[in-house]
Formats: structure tokens, C-alpha cells, sequence
């Protein structure tokens, strides 16, 4: 069985025994684990705190880590069953819906690669000052820094590229990649944690 497979076969388990024992799988509560066969190189169990942040559509989510009882809301243009699983409050179409339209000219501007700005943790913001060898095809990599308010759901979009996608940011020192993007218009990156802010910074790949 391949890793990613056993992964999520062990998140099902966890989750399922929460419930035989009347509790529930919770990425804020205190975490146990499940062991697995390390003999064939594998690294161990897998910790209920992982269930949110295992970059797997698992457990009780609705979409990749977020959503369902036990993780955080989930960006806007991600899967939902019902209002209570996105960040907006919202849920249409199996989709929750943006609160707020996130635009270039509302924007914070991220600055060049490599710079650190501290945002707030539902600010739209953009990777626009990018340089000439970024190209028209880039795959960005996005690194939260120290002392940040978690989760941070975000979607993001690239409106020359026509590409888009969600995802969650739930710690410090996490690093997340989308694109391709392109250094002919401004990609957009909504963020939509509750309160408080995140340090970020990207970097082309």
C-alpha cells in the first residue's frame, strides 16, 4: 500500500475510533496516535493534529484540510455541505462563496521575492512586482513566518493564466505551492482566517 494510501486509511481510522469512544477527531484537541508498520521505512503514526494538515482530503473534511467538525473553515471556491464549513458563512452549489471580491486595486502588494510583510489574516493581497526571469508559466511558493494567527484558508488566482485553486495555511514555518502564474498580470491571493495577522513570504520555483 503506498504512503498517501495508508495515510488516509489511518485518518479513517482515528476518526472512526474517536467515535466508538463517544469523542471526536479534533485538530484542537490533545493528540494521540496511531501507530503504523515502520519496518518498510515508514515514519510512524499519524496524530489527530495531522488529520488538518496533512495536505489530504481525509477524516470528516469537506475539502483539503478544512472544513467538517474537526478542521478550520475553509476558503472561498472550496467544497462544503454546509454554511458552518467556510469562512464566509456562506455555502452555494456545494461551493462556499467568497465574502468579499478580493481585486488588484484593493490588493496589498507582497513586494518582490523573498521580502516578509505581516498582513492581516483576511487581507487580499498580490504577487505583482515579480522579475523578468519569472516568465509566463512560474509556480509560486508561499512561507508564513513567526507569531501568526492560525488557520488562514486562502484561495488564489492568476487571471491571465486562467488558473485558480484553495488551500490552508495552519501553522508557522508551513510553505505551500500553487500556479502556474505569470509575470503578465497580478496573481491574487485571498486570505480568509478570523482575525489576526500572518507574516508571508514567496519565492518563484
Amino acid at each position: 500500500m503506498s504512503q498517501p494510501a495508508l495515510s488516509r486509511l489511518l485518518s479513517g481510522m482515528l476518526v472512526l475510533l474517536a467515535a466508538v469512544l463517544g469523542g471526536s477527531a479534533s485538530c484542537n484537541s490533545p493528540s494521540f496516535e496511531i501507530s503504523s508498520d515502520t519496518s518498510s521505512g515508514g515514519s510512524g503514526g499519524i496524530t489527530c493534529d495531522l488529520l488538518c494538515a496533512n495536505g489530504e482530503r481525509d477524516g470528516g473534511e469537506t475539502d483539503t484540510d478544512c472544513g467538517g467538525e474537526d478542521c478550520g473553515n475553509c476558503a472561498a471556491h472550496s467544497v462544503c455541505e454546509t454554511a458552518d464549513d467556510c469562512v464566509s458563512g456562506t455555502c452555494t452549489g456545494a461551493r462556499c462563496v467568497a465574502p468579499v471580491a478580493c481585486t488588484e486595486s484593493k490588493a496589498i502588494d507582497l513586494g518582490t521575492p523573498g521580502t516578509t510583510k505581516t498582513v492581516a489574516n483576511n487581507a487580499c493581497v498580490k504577487i505583482k512586482n515579480v522579475p523578468s526571469w519569472w516568465g509566463t508559466s512560474r509556480t509560486v511558493l508561499l512561507q508564513t513566518g513567526s507569531g501568526g494567527t492560525y488557520p488562514v484558508p486562502y484561495h488564489w488566482e492568476s487571471s491571465c493564466k486562467g488558473t485558480h485553486g484553495s488551500g490552508n495555511l495552519s501553522g508557522n514555518w508551513q510553505s505551500r505551492t500553487f500556479g502556474p502564474t505569470s509575470k503578465n498580470c497580478a496573481t491574487l491571493i485571498q486570505l480568509n482566517g478570523t482575525g489576526g495577522n500572518v507574516k508571508l513570504t514567496y519565492y518563484g520555483q
